[in-house]
């Protein structure tokens, strides 16, 4: 199975990244848009796993998710991968109140290093991709003067694991498994009740 952890999108959110992409899609050239109803916030991903590791992945996810408190995101600015040279990808950032989601992501990064699934070789960039850039092409000056939408809020209780099966129409993602954020914090309340 091809695997990843993710945050799921506001239907806003959504709203605003269609907005952008039909805005984009006639001014830049050798790009391929994503379709943004299977835009994702990816956390992790972790590529080819054997369905024996399901179980294993999961706990591991589990106990990440119980540490971490809800997320009050916010899209945040137009970009592009690498920062020098021809980009790769086009994408708009992601941030978070106190760095609350670079520590969910580390957290989840420690997880899975402990129950031996290694470690992401990269530094972790919240971003939505809304393209990939085509071999030879160069939207850097198509892309000049384009404002990225206004910032937008959006909530989330709890991250994914998907999986992604490639057809002739693309990727297709099937939700695995869904981890609540602050499992631990509800069940350390008096009467062990939760929230």
């Amino acid at each position: 199975m091809r695997l990843f952890f993710a945050l799921e999108l506001s239907d806003l959110v959504k709203e605003d990244l269609q907005l952008l992409i039909g805005k984009l899609r006639p001014r830049v050239r050798g790009v391929r848009w994503v379709e943004p109803r299977a835009m994702h916030l990816t956390l992790r991903f972790l590529g080819e796993v054997e369905a024996d590791q399901l179980g294993p992945l999961c706990a591991a996810a589990r106990l990440a998710a119980a540490e971490a408190p809800s997320l009050s995101l916010r899209t945040d600015g137009l970009g592009m991968f690498p920062g020098k040279g021809r980009p790769k990808v086009i994408w708009v950032a992601v941030e978070s109140d106190e760095e609350k989601l670079q520590a969910l992501q580390a957290g989840l990064e420690e997880a899975l290093h402990n129950a031996r699934f290694g470690r992401q070789d990269h530094p972790f960039s919240p971003h939505l991709t809304l393209g990939r850039v085509e071999w030879g092409a160069d939207p850097r000056r198509d892309l000049e003067g384009v404002q990225a939408p206004p910032p937008r809020r959006f909530e989330t209780g709890e991250f994914l694991l998907v999986e992604s099966r490639l057809g002739p129409a693309g990727s297709h993602y099937e939700i695995r498994c869904r981890f609540p954020l602050g499992a631990a914090h509800r069940a350390a309340r008096p009467g062990g009740g939760r929230a």
